[in-house]
């Protein structure tokens, strides 16, 4: 405790408080409850008053963290999930758990350390985590689909993947491989883009550089305004990937965490 706070005196020296009526009322808490006992003529904390201190100050610890001055949910998850699953509910996020402020990192990888070293309190994201002191729970899941420029025309509709692949042009991205995704040993022709970003796949789809396969949440809009057709299910591809609501729990309650899923898969 603060030194100048260690006798009663003192303490009612430092708040201009009445020592006679604080000595009252320590007496009636030692009697009452066993957290204070008096030893050579004072007062000090007994084992179970040193318990329910450490609570307290860890419980205020974590609510100040929380709260702080501002109550603010730090996000991390990547660019096109961002922009396509959490901005336009942004509002409602806030609304609903109360925030004052919402900060997203986007990063693809890294975001196992980034919650442990607390720089951020959940993430967005697909997988599980190795560390057992991040919980998880799923958020939602979206299937691939094989998707082309709108300019192609409806002819490509009655495509066959093999169609695809010997006859137009393909955009990869590393992460989603073309022969992996269809389940192709054969040798393919080789893509004539690859980018590192689901976001710059989607624009060279839609800019007529190629075909490519993308998670159906990517590409809602540019379907519904059609910039971006998308090949009926084929039975070469029948993937999807399922993104998981990580976070670190000393920081945020699994309520608020389970709220925020909710929102996010509503």
């Amino acid at each position: 405790s603060d030194p100048a706070h260690q006798t009663i005196s003192s303490l009612c020296e430092s708040l201009r408080l009445d020592k006679g009526f604080v000595s009252r009322k320590v007496s009636k808490l030692a009697a009452r409850d066993p957290v204070l006992e008096r030893v050579e003529g004072k007062w000090r904390l007994t084992a179970r008053g040193e318990r329910i201190v450490a609570w307290f100050r860890e419980a205020s610890e974590r609510q100040r963290t929380i709260l702080g001055p501002e109550r603010t949910l730090r996000i991390a998850t990547t660019q096109v999930v961002s922009e396509r699953r959490l901005l336009p509910i942004l509002r409602t996020i806030r609304k609903e758990m109360g925030l004052e402020r919402i900060e997203i990192t986007t990063s693809g990888s890294g975001v196992e350390g980034l919650l442990l070293a607390r720089s951020v309190d959940c993430a967005l994201v697909c997988g599980i985590p190795k560390s057992p002191e991040i919980r998880y729970k799923k958020a939602f899941r979206s299937p691939f689909e094989i998707a082309y420029p709108s300019g192609w025309g409806s002819a490509v509709s009655n495509s066959t993947v093999r169609d695809l692949l010997e006859k137009r042009p393909y955009v990869e991205h590393p992460g989603i491989r073309i022969r992996e995704m269809l389940g192709i040993e054969a040798e393919v022709p080789p893509a004539v883009a690859e980018l590192d970003h689901l976001v710059g796949v989607r624009a060279a789809v839609v800019e007529g550089v190629g075909w490519s396969i993308l998670p159906s949440y990517s590409i809602e809009n540019e379907k519904r305004e059609k910039k971006i057709r998308v090949l009926g299910r084929s039975p070469e591809l029948n993937r999807s990937e399922e993104f998981q609501l990580w976070w670190a729990p000393t920081r945020w309650p699994r309520s608020e965490m389970v709220r925020l899923v909710a929102l996010i898969a509503s």
